[in-house]
């Protein structure tokens, strides 16, 4: 009952929130002269239509990997793996078997509640994740991100804009450690130094993957910060990974024994624009392939277009019988011909 409870409570303090967003989204809709339905991602990989949203915004939590995940298993071949969901700020990470995600009830807060959803692991590391310093040591990277923080990747700067660069130390936001890096160019300019500007130095992107930046710049930035530590550039970049990685590769080692995957099998797959910032260099930490998704940096809106119609109707009903259990059935059936068949009108 305490579960059920938490789960109506989550449920009620995102409504609100929810419907507006349902209501500004289906206007936006019709106004472009679509007709067919609205459909809306779940968090267990299907989709459910606008108005069940607006009854039910909690099924929804997590659909963002879900549809990552539809959209990657489209391109991949993947039995078993590791999929990571990487964007600018943060990592969604999640476990591939006998090729389809799994799936559990959403924990929040420590918490579990009755909602289906992907079993996801979200940490605060990612593609735009800065670099933090104290002393003459890399402290950390991240959780703090370059889009937080309203920088732009060094990497994706043009050469000839970072001139005579030095280190700055900063608070990305009110209340932060002021450890976190920034680089200032002689025209006025700052710019982050990310685990992707790390990535490109060390070659781990490749043309035509969304993290792919000109590798020169994120050497330019970062040699003054090279030169503080008293490492090379190349050594400097591979600490930042290093630092990074380490966030990641234990919640995979946790994903590998609690799902009891093959080492020999398993691949990690990368999902996001920021893919290839890490999962390159976490593959070859733990000595695992790797792919990087076609198309990963829409992946989500792939997936979510390739999804299909999911339902789950509860009743609580005391000391069913098996006629009770018939009516339950065959009144769902009636009620998702009628889905399907007003569906299909709109359509026309």
């Amino acid at each position: 009952m305490t579960t059920r409870t938490r789960t109506a409570v989550i449920n009620a303090s995102i409504l609100p929130k929810m419907i507006g967003t349902a209501n500004m989204t289906e206007a936006a809709v019709r106004e472009a002269g679509i007709s067919a339905p609205l459909m809306i991602m779940r968090g267990d990989g299907g989709v459910m239509d606008v108005q069940e949203m607006r009854r039910r915004p909690v099924v929804t939590m997590l659909s963002g990997p879900a549809a990552s995940v539809a959209g990657a298993l489209m391109y991949l071949r993947v039995s078993d793996g590791i999929y990571f969901e990487v964007g600018g700020t943060s990592t969604n990470i999640g476990v591939i078997r006998n090729g389809r995600p799994t799936i559990k009830h959403a924990r929040v807060g420590g918490h579990d509640t009755y909602v289906n959803s992907l079993d996801v692991r979200v940490i605060g590391i990612a593609g735009g994740s800065m670099v933090r310093l104290r002393g003459n040591e890399v402290f950390d990277v991240g959780p703090r991100s370059a889009h937080i923080a309203g920088l732009h990747y060094a990497t994706f700067a043009a050469a000839e804009e970072i001139v005579d660069p030095r280190v700055e130390l900063f608070r990305p936001k009110e209340g932060d450690p002021d450890d976190y890096v920034a680089i200032r160019s002689a025209n006025g300019e700052r710019y982050a130094i990310t685990n992707t500007c790390a990535a490109n130095i060390l070659g781990y992107t490749k043309p035509g993957w969304h993290a792919h930046g000109n590798a020169e710049s994120a050497r330019k930035a970062i040699a003054p910060l090279a030169q503080r530590l008293g490492l090379s550039v190349e050594d400097t970049a591979r600490r930042i990974l290093e630092k990074a990685s380490a966030k990641v590769i234990p919640v995979v080692e946790d994903l590998v024994r609690e799902y009891k995957l093959d080492r020999d099998q398993a691949v990690l797959v990368g999902e996001g624009g920021g893919a290839a910032a890490l999962i390159p260099f976490v593959a070859e930490r733990m000595a695992l392939e790797f792919k990087i998704s076609q198309d990963a940096e829409v992946i989500s809106s792939i997936g979510v277009a390739l999804a299909l119609v999911r339902e789950t109707v509860e009743r609580v009903i005391p000391n069913a019988t098996p006629e009770d259990l018939q009516r339950i059935y065959d009144a769902d059936v009636v009620r998702w011909r009628q889905v399907i068949a007003d569906a299909k009108i709109s359509q026309q």
